[in-house]
């Protein structure tokens, strides 16, 4: 148990080392905080000065909306459509309700396009380019399926249709990107189905043994009377009734692997989008230190090279990936799901990130204004 415990935390740490979580929380999102953490915030930035915006914009609530809705099947007709067009890109992806999940925060957490390093330094301003694209394909879907004389709705046609479009291939991919998270997914499941197989397998060994203790004179008797048994076996040497239980178990389990994962992605989503994600174009130049003319060597890893980040990003490690994996929007999305990690002990350590940030903002300007009146004071004298 102590073992578990301490893996977690070794969990938390990384995630909250990456860049994944780099810029925090939206402000807007502190009042899902324990009444506690919010009071100590309260505290802490009046003491500062500060005073945080924890309002939601229109536009805001129209984003929160729209990536729900790509999470959750039937709360939106017409991203539902969206989503069976563009699965036809990705046909092997058979669980679409846990790609979609995953879809909804690929979206949002894409590097910005930029040109430069220096402008990425610069421009601390958040926007969702890619959410935005999505509304709008989802809106150019609408307009197709409503002026389209053919009887019946033809998703391969409308999949034509879009993919003329450059903003549809970029979506695409992230959400063929999206599908790499089921080969996790479904060892999840198998491993779990073996383990349930095995589980019955044990109980019917069990149940079989108790049967042979039975006296052998009753067997006798009745003996003449037993008709011809029929194996009801299945592959996995289980009779049906310990099959369908066994179905039922896998289904409950897959169902609560599921709600895990949307609990999950409803914290990321309340995260900032990093302004700053290594990228192919990003490595070739260098990293220039604001407020300075001077120009800094590159302090950023080698490029990895195509079979590592093609290793990195299918999902094929066990357990935590290595840290190289946070350095990619899509990657860091893909290992975020991949952690043996609950959404309350993640919402929990982003409130104690938080508080703990403010302290030392307030330790620090504390500090600053009695070496400021010390110094006044020795002026004076």
């Amino acid at each position: 148990m102590k073992g578990s415990h301490n893996e977690e935390n070794q969990n938390l740490d990384r995630l909250f080392e990456s860049k994944l979580f780099s810029a925090g929380i939206e402000h807007r999102f502190i009042s899902d905080f324990s009444s506690h953490a919010q009071k100590e915030i309260s505290n802490l930035t009046e003491l500062l000065g500060e005073q945080l915006s924890l309002s939601t914009s229109e536009d805001d609530q129209k984003t929160d909306q729209f990536l729900l809705s790509i999470m959750n099947h039937s709360q939106d007709k017409e991203v539902d459509a969206f989503i069976k067009v563009i699965q036809r890109a990705s046909p092997e992806c058979t669980d679409i309700d846990v790609v979609r999940i995953v879809f909804a925060c690929m979206i949002k957490f894409r590097q910005k396009s930029t040109n430069t390093v220096s402008e990425i330094l610069t421009d601390h301003s958040i926007d969702n380019e890619q959410v935005a694209e999505t509304m709008s394909l989802v809106t150019k879907l609408k307009t197709i399926m409503s002026t389209s004389k053919e009887a019946e709705e033809n998703f391969e046609s409308y999949f034509d249709q879009l993919n003329s479009l450059p903003e549809f291939g970029r979506i695409k991919r992230r959400w063929s990107n999206s599908c790499k998270i089921l080969n996790h997914f479904k060892r999840q499941i198998d491993t779990f189905t073996e383990q349930t197989v095995q589980k019955y397998k044990k109980d019917s060994s069990e149940h079989k043994e108790e049967e042979t203790k039975t006296p052998q004179k009753i067997e006798e008797v009745k003996g003449e009377q037993n008709e011809e048994t029929i194996d009801t076996t299945t592959t996995k040497g289980i009779d049906a009734a310990s099959q369908s239980k066994v179905d039922k178990e896998v289904q409950l389990y897959r169902a609560k692997i599921i709600e895990g994962l949307k609990q999950k992605a409803e914290v990321l989503l309340k995260m900032v989008t990093p302004n700053f994600f290594d990228h192919k174009e990003l490595l070739k130049n260098t990293i220039v230190k604001k407020g300075t003319s001077t120009k800094y060597k590159s302090q950023m890893k080698p490029k990895l090279s195509g079979n590592v980040r093609r290793k990195l990003t299918t999902d094929q490690l066990d357990k935590i990936p290595k840290k190289d994996v946070f350095d990619g929007s899509q990657s860091s999305v893909l290992a975020y799901f991949k952690l043996e990690l609950n959404a309350k002990e993640i919402m929990k350590k982003v409130e104690r990130v938080v508080v703990d940030t403010l302290k030392r903002a307030a330790g620090f300007r504390l500090i600053s204004t009695i070496i400021k009146n010390q110094v006044n004071l020795d002026d004076k004298i």
